[in-house]
């Protein structure tokens, strides 16, 4: 394996890529077969797995660091741990075009054992999940716009804290949004739309019944304005689409065949508006990024 080459084609994670084409040395990959004449594609495997298990350490432990064990339960207890294949090819990081590539990487880990980092403890990722999901049961069922008003549970005094209670029931309500208002600002998401932006609106109606004004195809007046997802009822609130075909998909519905026609209409905001823009969200950071 120490002659094998491997090309940054031969894998999908965008970090083993930039490894690989900082640290090629041949001209040809012993996996895909790629070929060049003159500028190297291909890095030492040897150093590609080290530069894997670098990051496979930072998200990954063995079950011996981590877990109780109890031969007459049936072995490792409370979370079952994953074999070097299972965990890689959860991991998805070989291509298509890698050959025997996969194969030489859970061999070189040979038939160890893994689990997550910190098994015992939600991970944030879980932790954000389980707390939108606690959010939108409250905001469905309990109180949809005055939420913060809602006290968690206390804590018993007797119990420690522990890392968990950041996103289980003690936690507040609001806490989903406070991290996600958070990665907004980290990720530079607020955009502003400068003045004279167009912004499209569209009405299904009879055809019998066009509307043509802006008071017709604008926001519904106070006594018409339904409940819906983002807004209660008797509150007027503007929805609006960068093209007319959003703004169909958006109001079309197939079911209401009286109305047979849809109108569109055009308007031009008058002021700047800072709005978040979710059309161009990061990407999931790899674990073998080293700057996360």
């Amino acid at each position: 394996m120490s002659a094998a080459q491997s090309a940054a084609e031969c894998f999908t994670d965008y970090a083993i890529q930039d490894f690989i084409k900082a640290n090629s040395t041949e001209c040809e990959c012993s996996y895909c077969g790629k070929k060049t004449k003159k500028k190297p594609i291909a890095a030492d495997v040897d150093e590609v797995l080290s530069f894997i298990c670098e990051g496979f350490a930072r998200e990954y432990d063995i079950p011996e660091n981590c877990l109780p064990y109890e031969s007459a339960e049936g072995g490792w207890q409370l979370v079952t741990p994953d074999n070097s294949h299972d965990t890689f090819w959860n991991l998805d990081i070989c291509s298509a075009t890698s050959g025997d590539l996969f194969d030489d990487l859970t061999g070189a880990f040979s038939d160890r054992l893994f689990v997550q980092s910190d098994p015992l403890v939600s991970s944030k990722a879980d932790g954000l999940k389980y707390s939108w999901q606690s959010f939108c049961e409250r905001t469905k069922h309990e109180t949809r716009f005055v939420f913060f008003k809602v006290k968690p549970p206390r804590r018993p005094k007797n119990q420690p804290w522990h890392p968990d209670d950041e996103w289980g029931g003690y936690s507040p309500p609001y806490q989903i949004l406070l991290d996600l208002g958070g990665m907004v600002k980290s990720h530079q998401l607020i955009k502003t739309l400068p003045r004279g932006t167009t912004v499209i609106r569209a009405r299904q109606l009879p055809l019998t019944a066009p509307c043509a004004t802006a008071k017709d195809l604008g926001s519904p007046p106070k006594e018409k304005a339904s409940q819906s997802r983002m807004s209660p009822a008797g509150i007027p609130m503007f929805y609006g689409a960068a093209n007319e075909k959003t703004a169909f998909v958006e109001i079309f519905d197939k079911k209401e065949r009286a109305k047979n026609a849809v109108t569109f209409g055009t308007f031009k905001t008058n002021r700047s508006l800072r709005i978040l823009d979710l059309t161009n969200l990061p990407g999931i950071p790899s674990i073998f990024d080293v700057s996360f």
